[in-house]
C-alpha cells in the first residue's frame, strides 16, 4: 500500500512508498501500489478514468492504415500500397489510350503485341486483363480510395466521433 492524494476524485499524486495515509495527512488515502496519478476514486473504489474521446487525428490515422490494405477486384485481392497504385493508375491510363485507339475485349496483347497483358494479384497469381479489364481495374481502385477518404470525412463530421470509429462498420467493405 501506498498513500495518493485524492482531489475532485481523482489520484492527483502519489506518496514516497511506504508512506501511509494517516502519515501524509487531509485527503491522503491508502491504495494499492498500481494506483497511480489519473485513476478515479468514488471513496471506496479506484478505477481507471474512461479513455479520451477519439480525435480526428485518430480518424485520420485509421484513413491512413486503411489506404494502403489490399483491395478486392474481380474476385481476387490486390495490393494498394503508393507505389502499386501509382502503377494501376498508370497501366489504367494505358488501358485508356488503347480503349481510344480501338483495343478490342478479349485482346490481352493491347498494351504489347508481344505479349499478353497481366497483374500479379495479392497472392502471387497472375490476373490476365484485356485493356476494358485494366481500365476498370483502375477505377475500381480509385473508387475504393475516394469511399475511404469521404467515410473519414463523415466520421471526423461527427460530434462525437464514435468509440469505434476504426469498426469496419464505419468503413467501406
Amino acid at each position: 500500500m501506498r498513500a495518493v492524494l485524492i482531489e475532485n476524485g481523482a489520484v492527483v499524486q502519489k506518496a514516497a512508498p511506504g508512506r501511509t495515509a494517516e502519515e501524509m495527512g487531509e485527503g491522503w488515502v491508502d491504495a494499492p501500489e498500481h494506483v497511480s496519478p489519473g485513476y478515479l476514486f468514488d471513496g471506496e473504489a479506484f478505477t481507471l478514468p474512461p479513455p479520451p474521446p477519439p480525435t480526428a487525428d485518430d480518424v485520420n490515422a485509421e484513413r491512413e492504415r486503411r489506404l494502403v490494405g489490399d483491395f478486392t477486384f474481380a474476385g481476387k485481392q490486390f495490393q494498394r500500397d503508393a507505389r502499386s497504385l501509382q502503377r494501376i493508375a498508370g497501366a489504367a491510363s494505358l488501358a485508356g489510350f488503347a480503349l481510344g485507339a480501338g483495343a478490342q475485349p478479349g485482346n490481352l496483347r493491347w498494351a504489347n503485341p508481344d505479349r499478353d497483358f497481366v497483374w500479379i494479384a495479392s497472392d502471387n497469381t497472375l490476373m490476365a486483363m484485356d485493356a476494358q479489364t485494366c481500365f476498370a481495374f483502375g477505377q475500381v481502385a480509385a473508387n475504393v480510395e475516394t469511399n475511404i477518404i469521404f467515410a473519414a470525412k463523415q466520421l471526423r463530421e461527427m460530434n462525437p466521433i464514435p468509440a469505434d470509429f476504426a469498426d469496419d462498420k464505419w468503413w467501406p467493405a
